[in-house]
């Protein structure tokens, strides 16, 4: 494995990680099944991780 592909791994994971801790430490709203719930986590996830809101390639 190069190092380009080792640091898209460790990247991918650090994000996932970071994700899971925001999600699971977030207050949980009775609509957090609904896809208005899917919806404001993929965001909280992209402005945590990127400090933006995801474009529609990434969102989706």
């Amino acid at each position: 494995m190069n190092k380009k592909n080792t640091f898209h791994l460790l990247s991918a994971l650090l994000l996932t990680a970071l994700c899971i801790t925001f999600f699971l430490s977030a207050p949980k709203p009775a609509y957090a099944a609904s896809v208005d719930g899917v919806e404001n986590f993929v965001n909280r996830c992209y402005e945590v991780a990127f400090q933006r809101t995801p474009d529609k390639g990434g969102f989706d």
